[in-house]
């Protein structure tokens, strides 16, 4: 374990930068899906989060160290989670949107959880949030608390949290929404790609080149699939119009 002096200070994310990020997935969301459905789909992505990172709180598993907070909720926390699961689900509904609602879920959830893998860390090891007991994932990252890694309760979360708002997001969705994505599907996948950005350049910074590698790997690898599977060429013309 690292000595206190490598800990890292408690910090807070920009507040500023946070609003940044929701209000381009409420733009994107607006030009994909309207105004009503774009605001079903912001409420349950908020509220989702907001229960989830409650549970998460009062069991013991997470502390948080944002600000304002509400209830030990920093309010960043739930207009993360909007903002880095509308790209993901709108990208994974251009690339299955008309198959299953499931398997929209399935690669939502996928997307949405490989963008973690490199910020969490980096989350960590910048004093955002503690793991009360760590994990075994990136060990060597160590807390504000002195306790490194990461658990595997908070990947599945994530793909847990990517699953739910997006199969009650699929309800009652017209068809007129998948076309609107695959039309967008370039603007979508550089979106999603911008999300890892700051965990990517932190594991380069820092020299964790197999952290950089592997996650670099599942973001780029699994936003480019799915906007491959979007193509033009994969659908009727008409489909497109």
């Amino acid at each position: 374990m690292a000595h206190s002096s490598n800990r890292p200070q408690p910090t807070s994310i920009r507040f500023g930068l946070i609003l940044l990020l929701a209000a381009l997935a409420l733009a994107q969301s607006l030009v994909t899906r309207g105004v009503r459905r774009s605001l079903r789909l912001m409420a349950t992505s908020l509220l989702v989060a907001a229960f989830a990172e409650t549970l998460a709180i009062r069991s013991r598993l997470l502390r948080h160290h944002t600000f304002p907070q509400v209830v030990d909720v920093p309010l960043t926390i739930p207009l993360t989670w909007y903002g880095y699961l509308v790209p993901a689900y709108t990208l994974a509904q251009a690339a299955v949107g008309d198959q299953d609602p499931r398997m929209v879920a399935a690669v939502t959830a996928g997307l949405a959880a490989a963008t973690d893998l490199a910020n969490d860390p980096w989350g960590l090891a910048s004093g955002f949030w503690e793991w009360r007991s760590g994990g075994y994932y990136m060990r060597d990252v160590i807390g504000v608390n002195g306790i490194g890694g990461i658990p595997v309760a908070n990947y599945v979360g994530w793909l847990a949290l990517g699953a739910i708002v997006a199969r009650l997001s699929e309800r009652n969705r017209p068809n007129a929404e998948i076309q609107a994505a695959r039309r967008l599907r370039t603007v979508l996948l550089f979106m999603y790609w911008f999300l890892s950005l700051g965990g990517l350049v932190w594991a380069a910074k820092e020299h964790r080149w197999r952290l950089l590698v592997m996650s670099a790997s599942a973001v780029l690898g699994g936003g480019g699939a799915a906007w491959y599977a979007a193509r033009p060429e994969n659908f009727d013309a008409d489909e497109l119009l």
